[in-house]
């Protein structure tokens, strides 16, 4: 009986994907070579959107949170870990610059391999953390880390973030 059911599963799910296959070449569905900039022109926040980058940096644990984005334009933060209550700054510029820099040492792509250094997040010792880069439309986000402890590859960059935070924000 098990063999009978497992056959017409089988049989089932490989008509339903050939189904969607045909109705796909029927709609002459293609997926796009350009970006969506490239199809809509005049939206000057749209292709800004597209071309963007920031990172974000969030802490959280039972008592605390921290949210922190920071763009070429606006630095925006938020003790509410529903992100109702937010602030906004102007970044500045060699903030930027030094973030841009540090970036450019980094493959972003491998953020979601690294490894935390330390484990006390998952006893309470720390607070649980994470780092993200968004490039346009994608973000690229590491696992959670210890705060104050990320991965070496990123330390650099989390540190700059952190001093952007005491020394501009004074959270």
């Amino acid at each position: 009986m098990k063999f009978i059911f497992s056959l017409f599963t089988v049989a089932f799910l490989a008509m339903s994907c050939n189904t969607s296959k045909e109705n796909m070449n029927a709609n002459n569905v293609k997926a796009p070579n350009t970006k969506p900039t490239d199809q809509i022109k005049g939206t000057k926040e749209i292709s800004n959107y597209y071309t963007t980058k920031s990172i974000t940096y969030t802490t959280r644990s039972r008592l605390t949170f921290w949210y922190i984005d920071i763009s070429e334009a606006y630095i925006t933060y938020s003790t509410d870990p529903y992100l109702k209550e937010t602030k906004t700054v102007v970044c500045n510029k060699d903030d930027w610059q030094a973030i841009k820099r540090l970036l450019r040492e980094i493959d972003t792509k491998l953020l979601a391999t690294l490894k935390a250094p330390t484990e006390k997040r998952l006893y309470d010792g720390a607070a649980h953390t994470t780092f993200s880069v968004r490039e346009g439309d994608i973000v690229f986000v590491t696992p959670t880390f210890d705060e104050g402890e990320p991965p070496a590859q990123i330390k650099k960059l989390v540190n700059k973030v952190l001093s952007i935070k005491e020394n501009r924000l004074k959270l």
